[in-house]
């Protein structure tokens, strides 16, 4: 809806990550044309101004130096050409870049730290550049194609470019740390505001999986966040203007809406493909490579058309919709409680009630099929065991889901207060001792930690300061990263594995 060509942040984006062949087919495939005739756009052009992610910078030094052949043109270079020294001093060299791009994300650097970590970064100095004017567009639609190798419906569809577009904002992140490092606060806080709009872009993406790599993306720009805030060549004006920048990003999107609408979609597509394939719908889910073809072709035997016909005359499909429907309404309800301690307490509920039930379901299998056609009792249990396997696929995570919509919330919360921590930092010489220091000439009202309806934890340190809530499982671990939501400055160095 009011989607445009002009407004439409995934046209520009997408083209930053595009190479040939990568969108539905080749050009000349009618899925191809399509997906950009749905988009309003011509297709793109081969070559133009591409991300080049760290694998294929990588890829690219060593090929070059070594003379390596390549796959095809301006594609990737043949490692395994490689001789067996310079194929371990290759992956040898791959590792120690990905661990530079983990310490990057952590503290400010300079590029005589990382010299190749920052030669990638020049390569796509004017795609990110590009990166952060693009995603100031304010929609974001990308066209669900059919997969043609995998089943039919929704299962077989995916939302182009993704994966691909968080490599950008990662490459974004690694950037502003670089910028800190070198005494650039303004363009650092760019890049990271950058990168929270394109989690709040993606996040109006159609699918569960989009919106919660959404909410991912804003996370780790929050740690980004966090960093600057903290960095002493940040000034006053800076600071101001990038509050006010932060509070006209748009809302998070919920995953409890993306549930009310596209789980039960997803539930109603797991059903349809059970009753369209039977066991082949099965394989399927389990991660076996089940195509379109071979069902159809799987269908043309005549026991497998009888086994699920007897399928199909023994379950009570509109018993599955309605209990799925049901489920789904339980959920939609414990995420929209008013507090959220009440929607944790309605979340334990609801999967104390659903979920075991799903993980431990009596698995009936085919061998009762032939009794089943008129047995009652029979019937029920295949039908109460065909719910279950959809709810264990489509609904197991479904607290959790709420979960990510409070985590979000309570990062941005953090971020608010970092920057009124920096505030006081500026006008005091340092950090306070308690949060209450900072109400009200920096703050209005120091949040609360909402899980547990306590103040926040937090301590001064001697260069910085330790700020946590106690997160989704309640539970005060002392500001462990893996259990609270954690910020705390300067980040203690990586463990040495």
């Amino acid at each position: 809806r009011d989607v445009t060509p002009e407004n439409n942040a995934f046209i520009p984006l997408y083209e930053l990550i595009y190479r040939p062949g990568f969108a539905p087919g080749v050009p000349g495939d009618p899925a191809h044309d399509w997906f950009f005739q749905e988009l309003g756009v011509k297709p793109f052009p081969d070559e133009g101004l591409r991300f080049r992610s760290y694998q294929r910078y990588l890829n690219q030094l060593i090929g070059r130096k070594e003379k390596l052949p390549l796959s095809k043109p301006g594609s990737f270079y043949q490692p395994y050409d490689l001789t067996d020294q310079h194929k371990t001093t290759y992956w040898r060299f791959r590792q120690t870049l990905e661990k530079q791009i983990k310490i990057a994300l952590r503290r400010p650097w300079k590029q005589s730290e990382f010299s190749v970590l920052a030669g990638w970064l020049r390569s796509n100095k004017q795609v990110l550049e590009r990166f952060r004017k693009v995603t100031r567009r304010t929609r974001y639609y990308t066209p669900l194609f059919n997969n043609n190798d995998g089943m039919l419906g929704m299962i077989g569809n995916g939302v182009m470019g993704t994966h691909e577009l968080r490599a950008v904002a990662k490459a974004a992140l690694v950037r502003a740390t670089l910028n800190l490092g070198e005494g650039r606060i303004e363009e650092a806080i760019q890049d990271a505001l950058a990168c929270h709009r394109l989690g709040r872009l993606i996040s109006q993406s159609p699918g569960t999986y989009d919106s919660l790599v959404g909410l991912t993306m804003d996370s780790e720009a929050c740690q980004a966040d966090m960093l600057i805030a903290h960095h002493e060549k940040l000034t006053l004006e800076q600071l101001t203007n990038w509050r006010h920048e932060l509070q006209r990003l748009p809302p998070l999107l919920k995953m409890v809406d993306k549930l009310d609408a596209t789980g039960r979609y997803d539930f109603l597509d797991g059903a349809l493909s059970v009753a369209q394939y039977g066991p082949r719908a099965f394989e399927n889910y389990h991660g076996d490579h089940v195509t379109v073809a071979s069902s159809k072709e799987w269908l043309q035997v005549p026991f497998n058309r009888n086994l699920l016909r007897q399928l199909n005359r023994v379950i009570n499909w509109d018993e599955v919709l309605r209990e799925g429907n049901r489920r789904y309404d339980a959920l939609v309800a414990a995420g929209r409680r008013k507090t959220c301690r009440e929607r944790m307490e309605a979340r334990d509920k609801w999967i104390q009630a659903f979920v075991p039930a799903s993980t431990k379901r009596k698995k009936l299998g085919l061998a009762y099929l032939q009794k089943a056609q008129d047995d009652g009792p029979l019937q029920k249990a295949y039908t109460k065991s065909i719910i279950d396997y959809l709810t264990s696929i489509h609904l197991k995570n479904g607290g959790r889901r709420i979960d990510n919509d409070d985590s979000a919330l309570m990062k941005n919360y953090l971020v608010g207060l970092s920057l009124s921590l920096a505030h006081y930092r500026l006008e005091n010489g340092g950090y306070p001792e308690n949060l209450s220091q900072l109400s009200p000439r920096y703050i209005g009202k120091v949040p609360d930690d909402f899980f547990v309806g306590q103040p926040l934890r937090y301590a001064r340190k001697e260069a910085g300061y330790l700020l946590y809530s106690q997160g989704p499982d309640r539970e005060d671990d002392s500001g462990k990263p893996d259990f609270d939501i954690v910020f705390q400055v300067p980040l203690p160095p990586l463990d040495k594995k």
